[in-house]
């Protein structure tokens, strides 16, 4: 259990794994959170606290919300949906994890070849209107 994909490479250290055979057997890790759909029936515009935009480095722009109807039960939300992020282990990442390498530099690399966060995820899907950013701050923290 961790709070990202990176953060297994640590976890599996302290599990006792030693750096080499984690090196030569990890090739991915994924990690997953579950958000609520914005509700279509309901869906409205609205202005998001101005702490979270700053906090979550968001841009003022027109954001949603459901207000809340029959169909949502008076959540504004309906469904959810996965937010992703995949930790692939490259020849580079391979070779850090081999040597001990912290988590930061890992981190550096992975962003360096594509690496999006679960943060990263859940922003885009604020920005497409498809959930809350009260729900990606409940969620992803």
């Amino acid at each position: 259990h961790t709070n990202d994909a990176i953060s297994a490479v640590e976890r599996l250290r302290d599990l006792g794994v030693k750096d080499n055979l984690l090196a030569g057997s990890l090739l991915g890790v994924t990690a997953q959170r579950l958000l609520r759909r914005i509700c279509p029936h309901c869906k409205e515009e609205y202005e998001p606290p101005e702490e979270l935009l700053l906090r979550y480095q968001l841009p003022k722009r027109t954001y949603f919300r459901g207000k809340g109807c029959s169909m949502c039960r008076g959540t504004g939300y309906a469904g959810r949906f996965a937010v992703t992020e995949i930790f692939y282990v490259s020849p580079e990442v391979r070779e850090l994890i081999a040597q001990g390498a912290p988590y930061t530099e890992i981190l550096k690399v992975a962003r360096k070849e594509g690496f999006v966060s679960l943060l990263e995820a859940a922003k885009r899907k604020v920005l497409a209107g498809e959930t809350t950013i009260e729900e990606m701050a409940r969620v992803i923290g």
